[in-house]
């Protein structure tokens, strides 16, 4: 769909077609002139075109970007749990120099990552 200004296009049309027809620029839509029939018609019909409030388009949209909002939230929740359901538990072992994943033994020298950065496993506890 494309939004326009019909008045615009209407004004437009008359102030071209003035030029190269006699009185249309007295157009009334009632009473169509020998010589113009097509010029006309058409002012006929852009007048008769269907049109849409620019408010109930942007209400539309607005509750449709509410609906796209709240069904994101929820996925975004949904997926959330269901990854945290899935998440390996680990704990860091360390030695005096390095820390190794308990799940895949990824080794780091930080041990103060909440998670292990390699598998995702959740560590918990205390690190030693």
């Amino acid at each position: 769909m494309r939004l326009g200004d019909l008045d615009a296009l209407k004004t437009t049309i008359i102030n071209i077609c003035g030029k190269c027809s006699n009185n249309i620029t007295d157009y009334d839509e009632n009473k169509v002139p020998n010589g113009n029939c097509a010029i006309w018609h058409i002012l006929n019909i852009i007048d008769n075109a269907p049109t849409v409030e620019a408010g109930s388009i942007i209400d539309g949209l607005n509750n449709e970007i509410d609906d796209l909002s709240e069904n994101l939230a929820w996925y975004i929740n949904e997926r959330n749990r269901l990854l945290k359901e899935r998440r390996p538990q680990g704990e860091w072992i360390s030695d005096y120099r390095t820390c190794k994943c308990s799940v895949c033994d990824f080794i780091t020298v930080i041990d103060t990552y909440n998670y292990c950065p390699s598998c995702g496993a959740e560590m918990r506890g205390d690190k030693e």
